[in-house]
């Protein structure tokens, strides 16, 4: 086999044989799954209706203050919200409950649920609901892993066509 597939092939080694490797540094393995949390308003929806969804993180441990930033969607269709999304907490007080802090500019609103989730349920797969609140955790999917596949894939038929058009057909 020629140099150049060799590299390829230890490149496509690594990527699958350190799926926890992170640009920001190395975890250890088992804390390197990312969760989404979805948080819904259900009770009184024309109140208080709302529905959050995160980006992928760590698994939640406690108090956690997020910003729209740090959501990947969020729609609140309640009378109760006034203005824009400021904060939204999770394990709000550390006792379970979710809050929504929203802000016209000159004064804040805070929809606290009464959900009161247990700190388990952030860290499994799970859907937690009473009549007012339903907070769905799900792994996140690492899309590296998939893409390195397929770029690994990729490059193994482009190798194999730049050194069939090197070689010369036999006469």
């Amino acid at each position: 086999m020629r140099k150049s597939l060799w590299i390829l092939l230890g490149a496509l080694f690594v990527a699958f044989g350190a799926p926890c490797a992170h640009a920001d540094g190395m975890q250890p393995c088992g804390s390197c799954q990312d969760f989404t949390y979805t948080y819904t308003v259900t009770g009184n929806p024309a109140l208080y209706g709302a529905t959050i969804t995160t980006i992928g993180m760590p698994a939640i441990t406690g108090l956690t203050i997020l910003t729209p930033a740090d959501l990947s969607s969020y729609s609140l269709t309640g009378s109760y919200y006034s203005g824009n999304l400021v904060e939204f907490i999770l394990d709000y007080d550390n006792d379970g409950a979710q809050a929504i802090v929203t802000s016209d500019g000159t004064g804040f609103s805070t929809y606290i649920g009464d959900d009161k989730f247990p700190l388990p349920d952030y860290s499994s797969l799970v859907v937690a609901s009473n009549l007012n609140d339903t907070l769905t955790v799900t792994l996140t999917p690492e899309p590296g892993t998939f893409g390195l596949l397929l770029l690994g894939i990729g490059s193994t038929f482009v190798m194999r066509k730049l050194m069939a058009s090197r070689l010369g057909q036999a006469t």
